[in-house]
């Protein structure tokens, strides 16, 4: 039928390398969250004089999908500290290789009160910056990425929490006092404002090998608020980490302790990503033309332990099973929820930011362009726009790439490459161009078939907007707006950034997860 081979066409087009990127970068949100802090260029003051204190230099390795190195050194000036963390990632899938780096610095004093933090990332033509400036009530957010910078105020953030150097004072004195459980806040270019929970419990001592010398070391488990997977992680008596091991759907990653000189030496792990089928969900039973599905009960079950919070919104209500492992989505698209009154207030879903800038000329321009070439006019209705931005971008998007793990909507205005995520990322600006709020959705998606797999749901990213005081599912990677066979985990303004602290949640259920197809309804 048309419909399936529609569904075949577009899904095996751009599913092919969303779902192989979606993988890879979710990669990356687990060293944001589970690793030391990282960023790129250092551009602190040319005029300080800062002296390095101590050095350490890490491997990086994500099963056997990426090979990477992380550098982490602390410098004093005499008056100030500055922990300085690099981290380079290298990813080659079918010939075809991605590159991620990422920096991050952290000033503060010796009794630990924040100065300055920084974070850069780059992962595509154009790298993020991010600078927070520590004053006396407030902050001042810095964010920067090609030409465009906006700047804003910010609260300091609320209750006691630590520095990078505050958590290894309070980690050594701890480990020196054999405590058996550590629990503190910290603060990190990471997580931006909002500090990270930590918790670790010592589960026994071990040897640690190093440049052929054996090191004692104590073991713990380790979660935080933001990342409930359980990491081990090894430490000496000094409370230096040497070894830490994080399980993924995607396969464990691991981060080594090593010699600088091994650490530069990695080699890059060139293949198909053999973890990737373990993202995939086989149903218990198909979708059959899943373009013209309207809405659907699925029933979603954790392999193990409780099933993490899924969110309502857009067009999935859930309702939450007698036991803690399971959830039923009841899927509407033709009826979809209200925003919230603080979603309807929130300034993050209208104005620009860096992954999302709608202020940029080209944005407008195509927004401008597609209402037009819709025969339509500002004072349209606004759905009718949406979906004529929808259509737009559909045609727009040219050449499906692996090589970027995510770029902004005007990187992508322009290159008109990428995969979801470039056109989750696009149609979102468009829409606030347009005057329409909107975020980006990630979670699954069904397709017939992929990468030799029959009836499967694999991760995909698409976009929601506010219309009528409601959240409606846009996805410009297919010729419908939207259909029954999505299912929504996380959502995201992408503010400040990547979105990882708000998307992480999906980190919890791939490899985990298993979802029944009860019901489906059509047009």
């Amino acid at each position: 039928m048309k419909t399936q081979t529609l569904t075949h066409k577009y899904n095996q087009t751009w599913l092919d390398s969303s779902i192989g990127k979606i993988a890879r970068r979710w990669m990356l949100v687990l060293l944001v969250l589970t690793v030391t802090p990282v960023a790129i260029a250092d551009d602190e003051p040319q005029s300080a004089q800062w002296t390095l204190e101590a050095e350490h230099w890490y491997t990086l390795q994500m099963g056997d999908m990426g090979s990477g190195w992380m550098q982490v050194a602390t410098y004093t000036d005499g008056t100030l500290y500055r922990m300085a963390t690099n981290m380079h990632m290298r990813i080659s899938r079918m010939g075809e290789a991605g590159e991620m780096t990422m920096a991050s610095t952290f000033v503060e004093t010796e009794d630990g009160k924040a100065v300055r933090m920084t974070a850069e990332q780059v992962m595509s033509a154009q790298a993020m910056f991010n600078e927070w400036r520590f004053e006396d009530d407030i902050v001042i957010h810095t964010a920067r990425q090609g030409e465009r910078e906006t700047q804003r105020e910010l609260s300091r953030p609320e209750g006691v929490w630590l520095t990078p150097r505050g958590v290894e004072r309070f980690v050594r004195e701890r480990l020196n006092a054999d405590a058996k459980e550590l629990t503190y806040r910290m603060l990190g270019p990471d997580s931006g404002m909002t500090p990270v929970e930590v918790q670790s419990r010592r589960v026994g001592n071990d040897t640690f090998t190093n440049n052929g010398k054996e090191i004692p070391v104590s073991v713990w488990t380790t979660t935080t608020s933001i990342m409930p997977i359980e990491t081990i992680e090894h430490y000496t008596a000094e409370g230096q980490l040497v070894f830490q091991e994080t399980p993924t759907g995607m396969g464990t990653m691991t981060m080594r302790r090593v010699s600088k000189e091994e650490a530069l030496d990695i080699q890059v792990v060139d293949g198909e990503m053999p973890m990737l089928p373990q993202t995939f969900i086989t149903p218990n039973a198909p979708i059959e033309n899943v373009m013209k599905a309207r809405s659907a009960t699925l029933v979603l079950r954790a392999k193990s332990g409780d099933m993490p919070d899924i969110p309502a919104a857009g067009a999935q209500r859930v309702q939450r099973g007698d036991d803690e492992s399971s959830v039923t989505l009841l899927i509407d698209i033709d009826d979809n929820l209200p925003a919230s009154e603080k979603e309807l207030n929130d300034a993050r879903y209208t104005d620009a930011s860096p992954m999302i800038d709608s202020d940029d000329a080209m944005i407008r321009a195509l927004a401008r362009r597609a209402v037009r070439e819709a025969g339509l006019t500002s004072s349209d209705d606004a759905m009718k726009r949406a979906e004529a931005l929808h259509a737009f971008v559909h045609g727009y998007m040219t050449n499906p790439s692996l090589d970027v793990p995510f770029a902004s909507a005007s990187e992508t205005a322009r290159t008109r490459s990428g995969d979801c995520t470039e056109f989750s990322v696009l149609l979102a600006a468009m829409l606030r161009a347009d005057g329409i709020p909107a975020r980006v959705a990630s979670g699954l998606v069904y397709a017939d078939q992929f990468a030799g797999s029959d009836t499967i749901f694999g991760w995909h990213m698409w976009t929601q907007a506010i219309i009528d005081g409601k959240w409606v599912d846009f996805d410009a990677t297919l010729p419908v707006r939207h259909h029954a066979g999505h299912v929504l985990t996380g959502t995201s303004s992408l503010a400040d950034g990547q979105g990882a602290n708000e998307m992480a949640g999906m980190i919890l259920l791939i490899g985990n997860l298993e979802i029944d197809v009860q019901e489906v309804g059509y047009e």
